[in-house]
């Protein structure tokens, strides 16, 4: 906004803040740093569409200079608290390749990015076999993840490559299947690097020096996980459960999945994915966006009332967890499985360095007392 009276000039970016619901962020580069999903940017109008004291604020120091609209400014949306929502693991990423890349891999010698099989958003999965055992530590490395992957053998993380951290050690048995989930993080929309926006592996692997061939590659269609989904996987009686790294901070990507009955019209709410690692959140067949809580700084994700349903209809939410959950299966006996539904966003977290939530806490000495009870 801008406005000039005797030569002054203000200006407000945001005004109305926004959500990058789905895949939607961009990110600027260089150096890479994606937009997280929230939009909101402190603005005077929330992403929720709320007014704000900053808006009355700006609002007050326009009435200086200029007549205010003959209007009444309209009231904030009702925020609920639903509370706690019980979830339950569904299947590993391995085990839900039938359902979310139905059309089965493409094959190829070499990786190719995610552009080149015109699949342009979201997770892909790269895979390839063990051609002799590896019982010590092999290096698999590559400088071409763009932007972010879990390493997995035979089901198990071993580490995350990304594009500053470009090795992983490994080791496994002849004929296992070596996993590469990559997850595209957001375009680049701003700086020098526009241009340069492939996606997926887009450079080879190497084992221990070796050029690694012979690809199979899974678009995951996120899109796929939805009511009738769940109700396919209730009637499976056996399924895997997630593994964990030998340092126990990352499982397997998994898929977990809870449901809400909401009794009258259902309202405005937030997501609160505090205790779980880093994933995507879909909500009755719309995918919300990105969480990564330990990450910050936003921690909750916007849920608009339109997404959601009235009784007797069933909410379900899906959360497509990367890297750790506070599930116990066997696994983790820390957590509680459930996600919170609240009234309140916190978009301003600690900002920390990314590392999973199964580390358990950031230094609390580097907090303020104030900031101490987002720590997850």
């Amino acid at each position: 906004m801008a406005r000039e009276s005797m030569s002054t000039f203000l200006f407000r970016y945001m005004f109305v803040g926004g959500t990058n619901f789905g895949f939607t962020n961009g990110a600027n580069s260089p150096p890479y740093g994606p937009v997280p999903t929230s939009y909101d940017y402190d603005s005077p109008i929330s992403e929720a569409g709320d007014i704000t004291s900053k808006y009355y604020a700006v609002r007050d120091i326009i009435s200086k200079y200029l007549p205010l609209p003959a209007m009444s400014v309209p009231s904030n949306t009702t925020k609920a608290d639903y509370g706690p929502m019980p979830m339950e693991f569904v299947m590993t990423v391995q085990d839900a390749l039938k359902y979310l890349s139905p059309l089965g891999p493409t094959k190829s010698e070499h990786p190719v990015s995610m552009e080149k099989i015109k699949f342009y958003y979201g997770f892909i999965m790269y895979r390839f076999t063990l051609k002799k055992d590896t019982k010590v530590p092999s290096i698999l490395s590559t400088k071409g993840v763009r932007d972010r992957a879990i390493v997995m053998v035979n089901h198990v993380p071993f580490g995350i490559l990304d594009r500053d951290n470009v090795t992983v050690n490994i080791t496994g048995s002849k004929g296992q299947a070596v996993d590469i989930l990559v997850e595209n993080m957001g375009r680049i929309n701003y700086g020098s690097q526009i241009l340069n926006n492939t996606k997926g592996l887009i450079e080879d692997v190497m084992l221990d020096g070796d050029v690694v061939t012979g690809w199979e590659i899974y678009p995951l269609y996120l899109e796929n996980l939805n009511q009738t989904l769940a109700a396919k996987i209730a009637k499976q009686e056996r399924r895997a459960y997630p593994k964990t790294s030998a340092d126990g901070k990352l499982m397997t990507p998994s898929i977990y999945v809870g449901s809400l009955v909401i009794s009258g019209q259902p309202n405005d709410t937030f997501l609160d994915p505090t205790t779980w690692g880093k994933g995507q959140a879909v909500v009755n067949d719309f995918n919300l966006g990105r969480y990564w809580p330990g990450r910050g700084p936003q921690v909750t994700l916007f849920v608009p009332a339109p997404v959601l349903v009235a009784a007797p209809k069933i909410n379900y939410l899906f959360l497509f967890e990367l890297e750790t959950a506070p599930c116990d299966q066997g696994l983790r006996k820390d957590g509680v499985c459930q996600v919170k539904l609240t009234d309140t966003p916190c978009l301003d977290g600690p900002n920390g360095p990314g590392k999973v939530a199964a580390e358990g806490k950031l230094e609390m000495e580097k907090l303020s007392e104030a900031d101490r009870h987002l720590v997850h």
